[in-house]
């Protein structure tokens, strides 16, 4: 057979000739088409399963954790073999698979019959990265004269093992050594009973303390100019409502605000212009607005004998009060208008004091309306 296929190559000389340039054009094409690899990963398919939780014990892992997952993973296409682990708060199983196994394919297979296994409350495991036994490539250390252990691992936690995910084939960085942050907290025995506190208590009020919640935003609704006036009003006690006269200088309808903090901050000066006030002598209430810019303004003035002059640098601020000066009128001045102040600057607009003296003292809001 071997002379006779010998014997046609020299009769066919031409046919002997095409072959060998053909076998050397697929040779040159496999060569284009070959992976070469520095480091070739020499090891099976393998995924790991680690699952972390803690306070258990390592006959306890076993059974709730370690023994579920291996029942559900025993069946896994292309799986070869399993090796667990289980020790004090750690679960580890390891599977291999078949060779042609691609990594990804196995990989969601096991994530499937994870996702079907039910464990103890806390237990969520995870997939190791895809990595094989020669994938370790690289060490280096962290070194400074100035910086100590726990400010150098918050440096590569935070700043070096972000910059090196993000290099093209990177899979997964593992740090040891250094120190980790704590925050601990001492209890007193003798202080907890002092206040009738038990442990528990502590917790948490510490969990509460460091809880998460949504934010929210302050709706900018249209709110009908009359019915705040009217409500506004009949919060006030009675005797006090016929001392207020509204004088109305714009037919605009609505104020872009909410109502109920465009209410806290009329009331509020209308309940000091009533408070300073002498007698049963009017407060009268002016609504106008203006269209160059777009704003609505409300006047409040009073008859009183007037701010004291020390105290008009702070009469915004926080908890300004008068000093109790002659006839009382003084002691409560600047109640509230901290509050007014800031209502209206969540708003973009303006609350300030437009004139004061022994006629009266006269106050504005002012609101702007442009959407």
């Amino acid at each position: 057979m071997i002379n006779l296929i010998i014997t046609q190559f020299f009769r066919r000389r031409h046919l002997a000739w095409a072959m060998s340039v053909a076998l050397v054009l697929f040779g040159a094409w496999s060569w284009t088409q070959m992976t070469v690899e520095a480091y070739p990963d020499l090891g099976d398919v393998n995924v790991q399963v680690t699952t972390q939780v803690n306070g258990l014990a390592a006959e306890e892992i076993e059974q709730q954790i370690t023994t579920p997952l291996e029942r559900a993973l025993s069946n896994t296409p292309g799986l070869a073999s399993i090796r667990s682990s289980s020790t004090f708060g750690l679960s580890l199983i390891t599977l291999t698979f078949k060779d042609g196994t691609d990594d990804y394919f196995a990989r969601q297979r096991v994530t499937e019959r994870i996702g079907q296994v039910s464990l103890p409350s806390g237990a969520q495991p995870g997939l190791g990265p895809v990595a094989g036994p020669a994938g370790e490539i690289y060490r280096y250390t962290l070194e400074s004269d100035t910086k100590n252990l726990m400010e150098l691992s918050e440096l590569q936690r935070w700043k070096v093992i972000p910059a090196l995910k993000q290099v093209a084939g990177v899979v997964d960085i593992n740090n040891f050594g250094g120190f980790t942050k704590e925050f601990q907290l001492e209890l007193d025995p003798a202080r907890l009973q002092k206040y009738g506190l038990v442990l528990g208590d502590v917790v948490t009020a510490i969990n509460n303390n460091s809880a998460n919640a949504g934010g929210g935003r302050i709706a900018r609704g249209d709110t009908d100019i009359d019915t705040l006036i009217a409500v506004t009003i009949a919060d006030l006690p009675r005797e006090q409502r016929d001392r207020i006269v509204v004088h109305r200088h714009t037919a605009t309808r609505t104020a872009l605000m909410d109502m109920s903090l465009l209410r806290l901050a009329l009331r509020n000066l209308l309940s000091n212009a009533l408070k300073y006030a002498p007698g049963l002598s009017p407060v009268t209430l002016h609504v106008m607005d203006f269209d160059e810019p777009a704003a609505l303004q409300f006047e409040v003035a009073d008859a009183g004998p007037g701010i004291p002059r020390e105290l008009l640098p702070r009469l915004f601020t926080r908890g300004a009060r008068g000093d109790g000066g002659s006839g009382g009128h003084e002691a409560a001045h600047g109640l509230g208008l901290y509050i007014v102040r800031r209502v209206m600057d969540m708003h973009g607009g303006s609350a300030e004091l437009l004139r004061t003296g022994p006629l009266g003292t006269v106050m504005r809001l002012t609101l702007p309306q442009a959407g």
